[in-house]
């Protein structure tokens, strides 16, 4: 029974202790655009603040520049950095507590880029990630196809080839599926229905080809042997002749 209140005394103590704490804390949050190393960025950034319950206003500053105060929480307040000159500033906060006590918070140095900047990381993130779902998975198909031309059919591609649920029919696989590990939620060029398909074997992909009426079986190839007795002695008189 005392430990169980001395542990709920502790937990309330600690409670109040942060409650009524006079730090002032800042911090930074990306709504869109670019945030890269070394604090530069670029876009729409939210201010977040955190402090004592008393609180009662908070000024948001970029150098030396008032860019907002609220008088309520919750303490954000959303910016663009293209409203402001490139380079190097200085973001921090000054609030005001009930009983009229200034507090600074901490200072965050971000330094402010053109778009061109953010467009650029993008590129780079993206090249190689094309490189690796796209342009690599084409290259292989081209180069096994040629050496093994009879394992492809008209319906498989470099992403393989796959029989749509709905009709039935088979299709190439595109790029621009949406990859779900060994599968695609992929459109159906016949039905134009959408769904998730994995790889078909060749064998699978002709054969629901010739289901769908994409292609018709193989003609069995008639006997070159003459099946009527007629023919048999049609072709002993013609024999004489040779």
């Amino acid at each position: 029974m005392v430990v169980s209140l001395l542990v709920l005394g502790l937990l309330g103590f600690s409670h109040w202790a942060w409650a009524q704490t006079d730090d002032l804390t800042l911090s930074l949050s990306r709504s869109w655009g670019y945030g890269g190393p070394k604090g530069r960025i670029q876009g729409t950034f939210t201010f977040h603040v955190r402090g004592p319950d008393d609180l009662t206003s908070v000024a948001f500053y970029i150098d030396d520049q008032k860019i907002g105060e609220l008088h309520a929480p919750p303490w954000k307040l959303r910016f663009q950095t293209d409203d402001y000159p490139l380079g190097e500033h200085r973001l921090y906060a000054i609030g005001t507590t009930r009983d009229g006590r200034t507090l600074r918070s901490n200072v965050l140095i971000r330094t402010f880029v053109p778009k061109s900047e953010g467009w650029r990381l993008a590129l780079a993130i993206a090249i190689p990630i094309i490189l690796l779902t796209i342009l690599i998975p084409a290259l292989l198909y081209w180069i096994d196809r040629r050496r093994q031309p009879g394992k492809y059919t008209g319906y498989s591609g470099p992403f393989g080839g796959a029989i749509c649920p709905h009709c039935g029919c088979p299709f190439a696989r595109h790029w621009w599926g949406l990859n779900f590990g060994s599968k695609k939620y992929d459109r159906c060029p016949h039905c134009g229905k959408w769904s998730l398909v994995g790889r078909a074997s060749p064998e699978a992909l002709r054969a629901a080809a010739m289901a769908c009426g994409l292609e018709s079986p193989p003609e069995t190839p008639a006997s070159s042997a003459p099946k009527h007795p007629s023919d048999w002695k049609q072709r002993l008189e013609d024999s004489r002749y040779e």
